[in-house]
């Protein structure tokens, strides 16, 4: 009997072009905002939020000592944590750059619908003549690595009914 749900796999988006690299900067958001609360804790204790004023900001001990430490740690422990996946869990880096290199095959061979869109500007009577290409419809595509294979399922359907 067949299943009720059948796994398709991860949906690829046309965002997914830069996915490596945004993955390494979102780590390194959530590594760098955590410490620099951390180093800025007794400054920021200081403030008191029903009479925060930008002369009583200004006149707090502010450092970019703290800014420093937590940025240099921030990028030895990005650059440590981004070889210890590439190390300790391949699959999970190759799986990233299969769906950007996917999602970058299907934009590059334009293998979607796009429109154009006018783009208007604040004084309507004067004419920009700059035309936006969006996407208008992105075929369904899916992606999974099973077993050191790569099942790949698209599914075509127009946006626009024929």
């Amino acid at each position: 009997m067949r299943e009720l749900f059948q796994y398709r796999g991860t949906k690829i988006h046309p965002r997914d072009q830069n996915l490596v690299l945004e993955t390494i900067f979102i780590d390194a958001l959530l590594l760098w905002l955590p410490l620099t609360i951390l180093l800025y804790w007794p400054v920021l204790t200081r403030i008191k939020i029903k009479t925060i004023s930008w002369p009583m900001l200004q006149q707090l001990p502010w450092s970019y000592q703290g800014l420093i430490i937590s940025s240099i740690v921030t990028i030895v422990c990005t650059i440590l944590v981004t070889f210890l996946i590439l190390y300790n869990f391949p699959d999970y880096y190759r799986k990233l750059v299969h769906r950007q290199k996917i999602a970058r095959m299907f934009l590059t061979n334009n293998w979607y619908e796009k429109d154009t869109q006018q783009s208007g500007s604040f004084f309507k009577d004067l004419d920009t003549g700059k035309a936006k290409e969006r996407i208008a419809h992105f075929p369904r595509v899916y992606y999974r690595l099973k077993d050191g294979l790569i099942h790949g399922r698209i599914y075509n359907v127009s946006a626009t009914p024929k």
